[in-house]
């Protein structure tokens, strides 16, 4: 299940789908002056990355 998911998001020369937390680490370095606080947004995001990936390993959601 996970592969066929993770297959159907590629598409070479261009970026993958992402399953870690770059994103925040990208958005704590565009916004240094942030004193290394995310907004909940980014919050929101990451746990939903987290989530996702949980139930493409186990077939399950976390409750």
């Amino acid at each position: 299940m996970a592969t066929s998911l993770l297959v159907m998001g590629y598409e070479a020369g261009h970026g993958q789908p992402s399953f870690d937390k770059q994103f925040a680490r990208d958005w704590l370095k565009a916004n240094p002056d942030n004193n290394w606080t995310l907004p909940q947004e980014i919050v929101d995001k990451t746990i939903k990355k987290y989530l996702q990936s949980y139930k493409m390993l186990t077939g399950k959601e976390l409750d």
